[in-house]
């Protein structure tokens, strides 16, 4: 509550603050911040086996959607697929890859048509955007 002051008929507000001097704070470890070693107390704990083993009962029931952008990759699709599809098998079967493609030169629009678990959206004339 700020105090009030009346002097004849006028009321003035004043309020009460305190003066303290600033410290100059010196810390104790002067590296940068991304040269320190932090804690890791905030990263994800890591999963006992058995945990793991009932993630990976749990998985097939889990949907993923796995979204990439392609544009003249023809010549990494085989690889990427190869990753790819064992990971989408661990889960349920309405998961789904969805691929954006534009403006690609080679065959890579051919070569994701021919993937029958790719839902393909292509867009033309966005390189000159």
């Amino acid at each position: 509550m700020i105090p009030l002051i009346k002097i004849s008929k006028i009321v003035v507000h004043t309020a009460l603050t305190s003066i303290t001097t600033c410290r100059q704070y010196i810390p104790s470890d002067n590296r940068s911040f991304f040269v320190r070693d932090y804690s890791q107390s905030n990263l994800p704990q890591r999963i006992s086996n058995s945990s793991y083993q009932n993630l990976l009962r749990q998985l097939p029931s889990l949907r993923l959607v796995v979204l990439g952008c392609a544009r003249n990759v023809e010549r990494d699709l085989d690889a990427f697929r190869s990753h790819i599809e064992p990971i989408i098998d661990l889960f349920h079967s309405s998961s789904r890859i969805l691929i954006f493609e534009s403006d690609s030169k080679d065959k890579t629009v051919k070569k994701l048509l021919e993937w029958s678990r790719v839902e393909l959206y292509t867009y033309r004339g966005l390189l000159g955007r």
